[in-house]
């Protein structure tokens, strides 16, 4: 009776880090697709800047009237490489947040490896004969 007790007391340790583990891919999940929002960020911004850039250039060829066009470009150049600095700082918060989940992860691994010793050791106790009785 003690031995199921304890196998039952092992097992319910064994669901919690289970849950513990689903919880953490979940954050693992939405660290990922935070990174993968802000890369595609990134990408757009680059994408941008480079429209801008190209802007720019085809302003000073144009003297007279690209002087309006090159102050709207510098704007944008601006607005981007904020939006790109915002969208780095992003991308590190989320690598953060997954190396934290990665040692979490790797932290409940071990516990598991050891709680299924356990398991292991305390089952290995219960021997039957081929009858199928307790012995």
């Amino acid at each position: 009776m003690a031995g199921s007790r304890e196998s039952l007391e092992a097992f319910n340790e064994i669901r919690v880090h289970v849950e513990n583990m689903e919880s953490i891919t979940r954050e693992i999940r939405n660290a990922m697709e935070e990174q993968v929002s802000g890369s595609s960020q990134v990408m757009d911004s680059l994408h941008r800047l480079r429209a801008a850039s190209s802007e720019v250039k085809a302003g000073s060829d144009e003297m007279g009237a690209g002087n309006g066009n090159i102050l709207r470009a510098i704007g944008d150049l601006t607005r981007i490489s904020e939006e790109v600095s915002m969208a780095i700082r992003e991308i590190n918060n989320g690598m953060e947040e997954i190396n934290g989940a990665v040692v979490s992860v790797a932290g409940l691994t071990v516990t598991n490896r050891d709680s299924i010793e356990e398991v292991k050791r305390e089952a290995s106790r219960f021997v039957t004969n081929n009858e199928g009785d307790r012995l």
